[in-house]
């Protein structure tokens, strides 16, 4: 379409299918989504239930096997969430950085946005 725009984002993203675990303030256990889709700064997913703009989750991808999709978990903010298909909600999150003090004073070797296993 002659409308739409260029994707302009400065890294790659990953499109996924694999299931994975979130968790906000509002629930103290884990839930499940849908990844689907990945890049260095940021997640997609899709969730059963709205989450609040700018509320800080904990994301755990659960990659099944799929070596393009990096196990970890990672603190994210929550930019947009959007009703999708079938009831689910589609979200959009950006990592957040964690502080170099976090291990010790050194470097991540990933994503700083990538807490230890």
């Amino acid at each position: 379409m002659a409308d739409e725009k260029p994707d302009q984002r400065r890294t790659i993203r990953i499109d996924g299918n694999c299931p994975i675990l979130y968790s906000h303030s509002s629930h103290v256990q884990w839930l499940v989504g849908m990844l689907a889709n990945l890049s260095e700064q940021g997640i997609c997913f899709l969730s059963r239930i709205p989450l609040p703009v700018n509320e800080t989750i904990l994301v755990q991808c659960k990659p099944q096997g799929d070596a393009r999709i990096p196990r970890q978990t990672c603190r994210a903010r929550v930019l947009r969430c959007h009703s999708a298909s079938d009831g689910y909600y589609r979200v959009a999150c950006l990592l957040i950085p964690i502080p170099r003090d976090f291990d010790n004073g050194l470097p991540q070797r990933h994503h700083p946005g990538i807490l230890p296993a």
